[in-house]
């Protein structure tokens, strides 16, 4: 199921973003998806839209199972991409960074496959950052 929980503001700049833009207001108009909404993901996703990004939050698990998480978002504008049938790459399409919860991986036989070969195939590219919740604070720490 995709459907956007409040709206949000539809401009982004253009280039992609890079990991040293964070810690300068980076995130402001930057299209950022959170992969996971469990609780880092659910703090993900409130920081991240704090921070003025346009947040897309993608999970395997249909909506009715992401009542609460989404109720922690408190009215925070997202895009919710979540249940079994949505194609995970539909949430790495257009993005400029891509936050990681810490259960997702391309290397945990866990995470569901066709998100772990699409984020495979992305740290392959290089050309969006990909970087998991932890990595993203620690680069956010002075």
């Amino acid at each position: 199921m995709s459907r956007q929980v409040s709206s949000a503001d539809p401009s982004s700049p253009a280039r992609p973003m890079e990991l040293a833009d964070l810690r300068l207001g980076g995130f402001v108009g930057r299209s950022v998806v959170v992969l996971g909404f469990a609780r880092s993901g659910i703090a993900l996703a409130r920081f991240l839209v704090d921070q003025g990004a346009r947040v897309t939050v993608y999970d395997v698990r249909p909506e009715e199972e992401l009542r609460s998480a989404l109720a922690a978002l408190e009215g925070r504008p997202v895009r919710l991409l979540c249940g079994p049938d949505i194609d995970s790459q539909e949430a790495l399409t257009d993005q400029q960074l891509v936050c990681t919860s810490p259960s997702v991986s391309s290397t945990f036989s866990t995470t569901e496959p066709r998100l772990r070969s699409a984020l495979g195939r992305l740290e392959a590219e290089g050309r969006i950052p990909v970087v998991s919740e932890v990595d993203l604070f620690l680069r956010l720490c002075p």
